[in-house]
């Protein structure tokens, strides 16, 4: 008989239990059958794989980064969804505005999602800086709403778009997917 594997992941949305009961369904009789844990946020995911409490551990690319820190480059990543290798940050202002380009930005409000969310909040800077836009001109409006989840649920896109379409910021980082 096959070992059964222990796979941890967030629990950011009361759907995930039906998406990791139909994956343990579909591997039941494979030759990698699993259980699965759920965790509050990555940090504890992190944590668990660290301690072996997990042989595999369902992370975003900032808990695999932290992961890889932990572990002094003792893991590896084993498989990856097809949506994330193409998987992109806007940056969205209303219609009409006429802004475009990073330099569009510069002077605004910008509104982001939670400051540990990669693609809401952490590279959406970063691809300013590296645009050239001088980071100190801008006004940064968080939205926290889903710290530890590393954005997963998109509620801070959501508040942060809303912030848009209210008029309390001029430009909203997003991705792709919200």
């Amino acid at each position: 008989m096959t070992e059964l594997l222990t796979l941890g992941a967030v629990a950011y949305s009361p759907a995930v239990v039906g998406v990791w009961e139909g994956m343990k369904e579909y591997f039941a009789d494979s030759d990698a059958p699993f259980d699965f844990v759920l965790y509050s946020n990555y940090g504890r995911l992190v944590d668990a794989l660290r301690k072996g409490e997990v042989d595999i551990a369902w992370n975003t690319n900032l808990a695999y980064v932290r992961a890889m820190l932990q572990t002094d480059n003792g893991c590896r990543a084993l498989a990856m969804r097809d949506i994330d290798t193409v998987y992109s940050t806007v940056f969205v202002s209303a219609a009409g505005s006429g802004r475009t380009g990073p330099g569009a930005v510069a002077g605004r409000r910008l509104a982001l999602g939670s400051a540990d969310s990669a693609h809401a909040a952490i590279l959406p800077l970063h691809y300013l800086q590296q645009a050239g836009v001088d980071l100190d001109t801008i006004t940064v409006i968080r939205f926290n709403s889903d710290l530890g989840k590393h954005g997963d649920t998109g509620r801070s896109e959501i508040d942060a778009l809303e912030a848009v379409i209210a008029g309390e910021a001029d430009v909203a980082a997003i991705g792709i997917s919200t």
